[in-house]
């Protein structure tokens, strides 16, 4: 079975770093983001999602979906 992929990210105070699993395991090239170009989590993650998603079309790699919501 085929598994999802995964977003994973480590989220400091000066950087946001995010990689998407591939389906074999292993964490794809990161892309990092200073947070202070962000004003919160919501607009830094969405922006490390759109440069995955930038990646993997540019990379051929597939394609990733990505979908945002915010919760009340």
């Amino acid at each position: 079975a085929e598994c999802p992929r995964l977003l994973v990210a480590d989220i400091g105070g000066t950087n946001a770093r995010f990689a998407i699993v591939e389906d074999d395991g292993d964490p794809g090239a990161p892309v990092s983001l200073a947070c202070d170009d962000f004003p919160d989590l919501v607009d830094t993650v969405g922006a490390g999602l759109r440069l995955l998603a930038r990646g993997a079309a540019a990379g051929g790699t597939g394609s990733l979906v990505v979908q945002m919501a915010k919760l009340r």
